[in-house]
């Protein structure tokens, strides 16, 4: 038996397998991604597709990815990162609106979404609405979080609420 602690085996099969597999570095994870975002068209934007969006695939979230994407200096690359990263959120689900809300410092990103639920087979539906807020760091979350910038969210509930 060996002794406690020699993982030379391990060592010598994770080398093998690092030299097999092809390895890309972050920036070209992240520059394949934006390039994905930038492709897509509007028919696979619609939120009634099932295909999945780049960022999402295999029911995993390349949560790294979408980070660099919404904080991309491209307000259409910031859209389609956010429409991925809900897609997988409200997955089985769908959502239904997005709207890219007008971005005040500190806050790099919002978005305004509603999402689907069927009740039952007689149409009866409910919705569900958030806010996605993108801020640079999250000790400033406390002086974000005011009715400025939550005061959309409020309508938007308000609206649904009264029809």
């Amino acid at each position: 038996s060996g002794a406690a602690g020699d993982y030379g085996n391990v060592r010598y099969l994770a080398q093998q397998l690092l030299d097999v597999v092809p390895q890309e570095s972050f920036e070209e994870r992240v520059k394949a991604f934006r390039e994905q975002l930038e492709k897509l068209d509007e028919k696979t934007l619609d939120f009634a597709t099932s295909q999945e969006l780049p960022g999402t695939m295999d029911g995993s979230l390349e949560v790294e990815l979408l980070v660099e994407a919404l904080n991309d200096s491209n307000a259409m690359i910031q859209k389609r990162a956010m429409h991925a990263y809900l897609y997988w959120m409200a997955a089985p689900s769908r959502i239904r609106k997005l709207e890219m809300l007008e971005a005040k410092a500190p806050v790099s990103t919002s978005a305004l979404w509603t999402q689907y639920f069927p009740v039952d087979k007689k149409q009866e539906e409910h919705n569900r609405h958030g806010q996605i807020i993108v801020i640079p760091s999250v000790q400033q979350l406390d002086s974000v979080l005011d009715q400025a910038v939550l005061g959309p969210l409020v309508k938007l509930q308000g609206e649904f609420q009264g029809t």
